[in-house]
């Protein structure tokens, strides 16, 4: 579950990217992840970035009907062939449907290239703030990967951020919009199924997994945050509520 922005403190947590960061569970059934997130949501003093929102009561909100919800299915986003991840998405669908929810194909705004860019330079120069001092005492502590990521995020410059965050916001604004025609947004989670752990175990630690399709932001939910919107895996359910 990847709440709202803001909805859990981050406090006590390593910081990757301010304005980025979530915490969300992970846990067995929708039912337990609503009990966790009611115990772990809401403001607090040692988190600025926290709402000023009261505990939520997600557990009573189970009982309500979805029929009649639209779910929207991006038509331009996380394509993949795996059979594996096709087989998933429309299984998901098939349950969703028998609950009495309908599906539409939705695009995504077209510069979506732009808004994973964007995402990358947002991510690296603000985790390249959080390490600074670390890392220049200690640099050969970090991995080779994330080495290599917070030295790119040391030669953002201002102008490039700034300019990050106005993709950002006007790409937050048009995804807002897509809500007008449906309740929630559908995609899947990655498109490669999970490595066996012989292959995983067979890995050097400088290899790399096969990229092709992968994008650094697994959803747009990432870039846009919505208020009042919270992301389900295994497959991605942007829900705005």
């Amino acid at each position: 579950m990847k709440p709202t922005y803001g909805r859990v403190s981050r406090n006590g947590v390593i910081t990757a990217s301010w304005s980025l960061d979530h915490i969300g569970a992970f846990t067995r059934s929708v039912q337990d992840n609503a009990i966790v997130l009611e115990a772990i949501a809401g403001q607090d003093e040692l988190d600025p970035f926290t709402l000023p929102l009261g505990k939520p009561d997600l557990t009573s909100a189970l009982e309500h009907p979805v029929s009649g919800m639209v779910i929207g299915l991006p038509s331009n986003f996380f394509q993949t062939n795996e059979p594996a991840i096709l087989l998933a998405l429309e299984s998901a669908i098939a349950v969703l449907e028998k609950l009495g929810m309908q599906w539409k194909k939705v695009t995504l705004p077209s510069y979506m290239e732009e808004t994973f860019a964007a995402h990358r330079t947002v991510m690296r120069a603000e985790a390249a703030a959080f390490h600074q001092e670390r890392f220049a005492e200690a640099s050969d502590r970090y991995g080779h990967t994330m080495r290599e990521q917070l030295e790119l995020g040391y030669q953002t410059s201002a102008v490039d951020y700034l300019q990050a965050q106005r993709i950002r916001t006007i790409f937050r604004s048009e995804m807002m919009m897509l809500f007008d025609e449906v309740d929630v947004l559908l995609t899947p989670s990655t498109p490669y199924v999970a490595l066996m752990a012989t292959r995983l175990a067979a890995r050097s630690s400088t290899d790399r997994l096969p990229m092709q399709g992968y994008r650094p932001s697994p959803f747009p939910s990432d870039s846009i945050q919505p208020p009042g919107s919270h992301c389900l895996s295994a497959c991605n359910l942007l829900v705005h509520s």
